[in-house]
């Protein structure tokens, strides 16, 4: 409900600038059901429908909307017996990851990532 109130609170500000940024936030239990925490992850279920929705009215006034899905977060109380230890960093490979400008659909830039799908009316 919070999410609900505080976009509310913002949005028509916004619309009147013609432009902004709200963030969400969800989490990964509300992208697929989890057995022990059914009321929590509906509730972050609604965070993203809401946020899907409110991204399409707000659309036309130039505001973005989006939502960031945060797991479990590694900390030294909440982790496995093993993992995070020097030995097991050492294992590990890093993570590079490559990016580049984004590429406009219809582009001849065969060198840039091609644009992540969106909505079928994007």
């Amino acid at each position: 409900m919070t999410c609900i109130l505080a976009c509310r609170e913002v949005a028509p500000e916004m619309m009147k600038r013609k432009s902004g940024s709200i963030v969400n936030i969800g989490s990964v239990d509300g992208l697929w059901g989890q057995e022990k925490s059914a009321i929590y992850a509906t509730a972050k279920a609604a965070v993203h429908e809401y946020t899907r929705c409110l991204a399409l009215l707000l659309r036309p006034h130039n505001i973005r909307v989006n939502a960031i899905a945060p797991g479990d977060v590694m900390t030294p109380a909440g982790r496995p017996p093993g993992l995070m230890t020097p030995e097991w960093r050492s294992r590990r490979e890093p993570l590079t990851v490559t990016a580049g400008p984004w590429k406009s659909p219809g582009s001849s830039n065969s060198s840039s990532p091609a644009r992540p799908p969106t909505s079928p009316d994007r």
